[in-house]
C-alpha cells in the first residue's frame, strides 16, 4: 500500500497551555507560519489550563498572535478544569509567562 500526501502543505494544530515553555514553541510556529518558511500550515491553536488557569493560557495565546502580527489563526479554549494540576502562578507569574 502506498500513502500519498502533499508535501508542499502539511496542516497542523497546536494544543498547548501557553505558559513559560509553550509560549516559545508557539512563537516559533507563528513566525514560521507568517514567513511561509515551512510546508507546515498552522490551522488552529487550542489551549488548556496548565501551570495557570485556562483563562490565562487562552489570553497568552492571543498575546502571541498579536506579538507576531498573526490574524488568520483561530484559538479555542478548553473550559474543563485540569484535575490534579496545581496553580503555579507563584512560580511562573500570575499569567504563567511572568
Amino acid at each position: 500500500m502506498k500513502i500519498f500526501f502533499d508535501t508542499k502543505s502539511l496542516p497542523f494544530l497546536i494544543d498547548c497551555d501557553p505558559g513559560a515553555d509553550d509560549v516559545f514553541a508557539l512563537l516559533w510556529s507563528l513566525v514560521l507560519h507568517n514567513k511561509r518558511a515551512t510546508p507546515l500550515q498552522l490551522k488552529a491553536i487550542t489551549t488548556v489550563g496548565g501551570n495557570v488557569s485556562s483563562d490565562h493560557t487562552y489570553s497568552n495565546a492571543f498575546k502571541m498572535l498579536e506579538f507576531t502580527g498573526t490574524t488568520d489563526i483561530p484559538v479555542g479554549k478548553d473550559m474543563r478544569p485540569v484535575m490534579g494540576s496545581a496553580d503555579a502562578s507563584h512560580i511562573h507569574g500570575e499569567d504563567g509567562i511572568g
